[in-house]
């Protein structure tokens, strides 16, 4: 039985003499929880015993004797045949504490230890007074690298996720083209309410402080990370009043648990349209659309803001305006009135 690392062992030995008996015996007092099973056919090769102090009686500490095969937290006695010498007894006592330390060795820490930056090193100043301090642009770099890892569909050689492999070609087979676009929440559905507002944030973060992917060197893996969302909803709204809302089935999606080449088929795919409106996933992907439109054309929050320029692409803001307006119109005025798209 393995004794817990956060309880010490400590052993105090004393040596006496059983002249009656003719064997030396050290008397352990071990302190702490938990205990050590010593193999028997290990006592035997050593010569010793251990035996719970009190146990005395016939056959006690030799071959044979039932109570001698455990060191328990209480007082014990190590019994040792007659003849061995002083440096014999410690020489074993340091065998057996070596043996007990050895097995419960962790994993060397590293030297030196490394521990995360302080805090306030995230305001010092950058060397370079055109570029951000280190641990942002490591940050942020690191984010954006995240939405690379959810990436569904076919990848293109630059993917930088070793592991991340082309998947589900055929999402939407036989309704639309619906391959593409980032799985969500670790799972390997795909769904529209939560990535609209995943890329409304981006957008509006980067019509705030744009300049700080520039700096950061991460604004060509924003325009990825972004056209890699936008392109995927402006499949999932072929007309200007359906929009689809989930692909995959969660229930059947949340019993699998391997990688992304064995997913199971077929995925059902879920809409909303006319007839059958969902309000707040509309207006939620307009929102999206028309903050990236934003974005792409150019049309910060403030004087003091700026897009990174290699980012600005007028005709693919237009496109992204285009669906804006067209999801606008269907949430609010949708032949079914208005209704969570839940309830559709």
């Amino acid at each position: 039985m393995p004794i817990p690392l956060s309880i010490p062992l400590i052993i105090h030995v004393t040596l006496t003499v059983d002249a009656k008996e003719q064997e030396t015996c050290a008397r352990a007092h071990v302190q702490g929880r938990g205990g050590v099973s010593l193999n028997r056919q290990l006592q035997r090769s050593l010569g010793f015993y251990f035996c719970k102090v009190g146990d005395r009686g016939a056959g006690f500490g030799k071959p044979g004797c039932n109570r001698c095969a455990e060191f328990k937290p209480d007082h014990f006695q190590l019994h040792m045949k007659a003849g061995l010498s002083w440096l014999h007894a410690a020489s074993i006592l340091l065998l057996i504490w070596l043996q007990i330390n050895l097995s419960l060795a962790q994993v060397p820490l590293p030297t030196p230890a490394w521990v995360p930056p302080p805090a306030a090193s995230g305001a010092v100043g950058s060397a370079n007074a055109n570029r951000p301090n280190k641990q942002w642009s490591t940050l942020l770099g690191n984010l954006i690298y995240f939405y690379d890892a959810q990436r569904s569909g076919n990848l293109t050689r630059s993917n930088r996720v070793t592991w991340r492999n082309s998947s589900l070609l055929n999402d939407g087979q036989g309704s639309a083209d619906l391959s593409g676009g980032y799985y969500d929440a670790g799972d390997y559905i795909k769904a529209t309410f939560p990535l609209a507002w995943t890329l409304n944030s981006i957008c509006w973060g980067v019509l705030e402080f744009g300049n700080g992917y520039q700096d950061a060197n991460q604004t060509a893996y924003l325009d990825s990370a972004l056209r890699w969302g936008l392109d995927w909803l402006i499949k999932a709204h072929p007309q200007p009043n359906t929009l689809y809302v989930l692909v995959g089935d969660d229930r059947r999606d949340n019993d699998y648990w391997g990688g992304d080449q064995n997913i199971p088929t077929p995925r059902p795919v879920y809409q909303v349209n006319d007839t059958n409106p969902g309000t707040d996933v509309a207006a939620a992907t307009s929102a999206a659309f028309s903050s990236c439109a934003l974005v792409y054309g150019n049309k910060t929050l403030s004087s003091s803001a700026s897009v990174p320029n290699a980012m600005v692409n007028s005709t693919y803001s237009n496109v992204l305006l285009t669906h804006s307006r067209q999801l606008l119109s269907f949430a609010v005025n949708a032949t079914a009135g208005m209704q969570l798209y839940q309830k559709a």
